[in-house]
Order: structure tokens, then C-alpha cells, then sequence
């Protein structure tokens, strides 16, 4: 009888992965999972549509973005994405207690916005873990193990790397520059080359032109798109070259290959010997760009294997922890965070 009482007050719990791109909240009493885009649109329910089709492309690209480089920038509006999620996840009229996860080099200020976010939402307590770590257990690596291991996380906002040993960060660096930063390059070399905008979405699909870099793809092929011609205001096709669109990207994943490799370097030789020994995990919406990993391994000489379901590893892996240490008060508050990079 006590058991099924405590069970009846106990606050439902949830796990939160608030990302630059995508919210995915999952609640423990239904066993689901939410997705939704981490914006709000600025248009009005009574915004007329209109017929150029330059405004109306610009219109529909009025929405706030509470978040970026992986962190909460606007604690009121990320409050307004929050707080629907929230509220499916209640149980009973009982405030669920959430877990979250924030890119490892963020600062206590950081996370007590993405802290305050939750709270202001309707969550009743705020965890809040590494993402990394996150990445390591929905990714199915066994971080107690002795030997350290490298797993790289490339979200839409941030890339994070840290080696993990013993069940700990050992070693951590980021870099504020991942998937959007792409779709950014994609985006201004239409705009030089062509004149022509396209969407997010077709930003995002146009990102796997990064294979072209690779040396066993001769980058000759011409894409046909759909784009908005901006001087004449109207949508037409345009021919684009993979090629240029590879090379837009190029300095971006150079500084990306950079920071790892930095990080690499840095650490003691003997930790260098144990993660050559195994390949690098590779985790976050950045891992499903066509020839990402052999490009990091081009560029910074290590094996390089993808994550099943890179996507998700993050949302998987809170959900693992919310399911594996509640209850394990000492864990919970006494989360490790890293105090130094590679």
C-alpha cells in the first residue's frame, strides 16, 4: 500500500533536449516522445498572404529562435516553446522534475538560463547534464570502461567533443559552430553566385554537397533546384554546382576538423594511444551529412565510425540516465561538469 501511494505523489519525470534546431521532451508516466522545432513563428494568426512571392518567402521566415550555439538566449521566448511540452508531461497536477543537457563548455550562467527556462515552464526541479555525456550513453558506449574513448557531437548550434573514462569527462572542447553555420554557407553562396534564396529545409539538403570534397568524388555534378530568383521576385529554376556549394562549406568543417585535432593533441600520450585504438563516435544532426565522417577522418587522421541513430543519441542518453540514477539522490546532485578543454 505504501508503495502505490508513493507512487501516486511522486512528480512524473522528464527528460528535455533543447536544441538550437529541435526540442525533444520524453515523459516517463506516458512513455513518449515529443518533437517540435525550436521556434516560434512571429506571424499572426490574421497575417494576410500576399503575392509577390519575395514577401512571402520572407514572411514565412519571421519566427524567434530562443536558442543559439546550443545555448538559451532568450529566456522569455524559450519559456513559450517550453511550456506546451511541460504542461503534456504533468501528471495528476504534479510538476515533473526534468533532466536536460547543455554543450560542455557552457557557463553557470548559461546553464541557469537554460535552468530558469524549464523552471519558469512549469518543471518542479532542473537537472542539467553535459551533453556529451548524454551522447556517449544514447550512442551505447560503455563510458565506465578504463580505456577513454573520443565521441564528437555535431549539433545544429555547437560541436562538442570530450573523452570519456571511468564513467567521467576526462577531457572537453567545443566549438560554437555546427549544422546552421553550414546551411548559413549554403545560403550566402546561392545568394553571391545565383541571386537566389531557398528555404531552410532545402538549405539543410543542400548541406550533403560536403561530399564533393571528399577526393573520390569529382564534385562535377550540377543539382537542379527550385529557388527564389530576387530580383525578379519569383521562383525559377536554377543549376547549381555541387562543387561550389562543397567549397562554401570548406572553411567551416576545416575549423571543425581543427578543433578536434587540437584537442587530440593535447592530451597525454597515453590517452592519445587508447582513443587511436577505437574509432571516434560521431553523434548529432552532423553525423547524418553525406561524407562527414570521412572527412573528419581525412582531416584529423582517426578512425571514424557513426553512431546509430546520431540524431536522437542525446535525447536517448537522458532518457537512459533519468531511467538508470533517479533515485540515486548523491548522483544528482553532484553532476560533473568539465573544468578545462583538450
Amino acid at each position: 500500500m505504501l508503495d502505490i501511494f508513493s507512487t501516486l505523489i511522486a512528480p512524473p519525470l522528464v527528460a528535455v533536449d533543447v536544441g538550437t534546431a529541435t526540442t525533444r521532451l520524453y515523459a516517463s508516466a506516458s512513455d513518449t516522445l515529443t518533437e517540435q522545432p525550436s521556434t516560434l513563428s512571429l506571424r499572426g494568426a490574421q497575417t494576410v498572404d500576399v503575392a509577390d512571392e519575395y514577401l512571402r518567402h520572407t514572411n514565412r521566415q519571421l519566427a524567434s529562435r530562443p536558442l543559439r550555439g546550443g545555448v538559451v538566449v532568450d529566456v522569455r521566448n524559450a519559456v513559450s516553446l517550453l511550456r506546451p511540452l511541460l504542461r503534456q508531461a504533468r501528471q495528476r497536477f504534479l510538476q515533473p522534475i526534468s533532466l536536460a543537457s547543455a554543450p560542455s563548455d557552457t557557463t553557470p550562467l548559461e546553464r541557469a538560463r537554460l535552468q530558469e527556462a524549464l523552471l519558469q515552464a512549469g518543471a518542479k526541479k532542473v537537472y542539467i547534464i553535459p551533453e556529451v555525456l548524454a551522447a556517449a550513453l544514447g550512442a551505447g558506449l560503455d563510458i565506465e570502461q578504463g580505456q577513454a574513448q573520443l565521441l564528437v557531437d555535431i549539433g545544429d548550434g555547437v560541436t562538442d567533443m570530450a573523452v570519456l573514462r571511468h564513467g567521467r569527462i576526462v577531457a572537453a572542447t567545443s566549438i560554437r559552430l555546427a549544422c546552421s553555420d553550414l546551411q548559413r554557407a549554403v545560403r550566402s553562396s546561392l545568394i553571391t553566385l545565383h541571386r537566389v534564396r531557398v528555404s531552410d529545409s532545402e538549405a539543410e539538403r543542400l548541406t550533403h554537397c560536403l561530399k564533393a570534397l571528399l577526393p573520390e568524388d569529382d564534385g562535377g555534378e550540377t543539382l537542379q533546384l527550385e529557388a527564389l530568383d530576387i530580383g525578379a521576385r519569383r521562383q525559377r529554376l536554377c543549376q547549381v554546382s555541387r562543387r561550389d556549394l562543397a567549397l562554401a562549406m570548406e572553411p567551416l568543417l576545416t575549423r571543425i576538423t581543427a578543433t578536434i585535432s587540437a584537442g587530440v593533441r593535447r592530451l597525454p600520450d597515453e590517452m592519445r594511444r587508447e582513443i587511436a585504438a577505437a574509432p571516434l563516435c560521431l553523434t548529432g544532426g552532423g553525423a547524418l551529412i553525406s561524407g562527414m565522417d570521412g572527412l573528419i577522418a581525412a582531416g584529423t587522421g582517426l578512425q571514424v565510425r557513426v553512431a546509430d541513430d546520431p540524431l536522437h543519441a542525446v535525447i536517448n542518453g537522458a532518457i537512459h540516465t533519468l531511467r538508470s540514477r533517479h533515485g540515486d539522490k548523491q548522483w544528482w546532485d553532484h553532476i560533473d561538469w568539465p573544468t578545462f578543454s583538450a
